[in-house]
């Protein structure tokens, strides 16, 4: 009798553990792009690339889709109350500009232009 006792015992363990590798195997597996979202998977089963051809605005000049030391900054424009009007200031610096150090100098030189702010004394 109680040999059939730790039988019993070792296949509720066993089954226990084969039910439990099954729950986290099914329901917490790593996802693929295309049960993630299936816009990003092309007819090739191969992840798509959404780039966007942006400009620098320091030099006018073309970014690439390898510089990854570009930067976009978004500046929201508010009311004198502080809230925001929905509409924004857009500034893009190429990561070329930023390597030489230039990136500050045509920062201020770029938001002086659109009158945010002044180099008056």
């Amino acid at each position: 009798f109680f040999c059939f006792f730790f039988l019993f015992v070792f296949v509720f363990v066993v089954y226990f553990v084969f039910l439990l590798f099954f729950f986290f195997f099914f329901f917490f597996k790593q996802k693929t792009a295309y049960e993630i979202m299936p816009s990003l998977v092309g007819s090739e089963m191969c992840i798509r690339d959404s780039y966007i051809p942006r400009k620098c605005m320091a030099t006018n000049k073309l970014i690439g889709c390898d510089d990854h030391g570009s930067i976009q900054l978004d500046i929201p424009k508010v009311d004198d109350n502080g809230v925001l009007t929905g509409e924004k200031n857009v500034f893009i610096i190429s990561g070329f500009i930023r390597a030489k150090g230039f990136g500050d100098e045509s920062m201020n030189r770029l938001m002086h232009e659109k009158g945010l702010i002044s180099f008056s004394k």
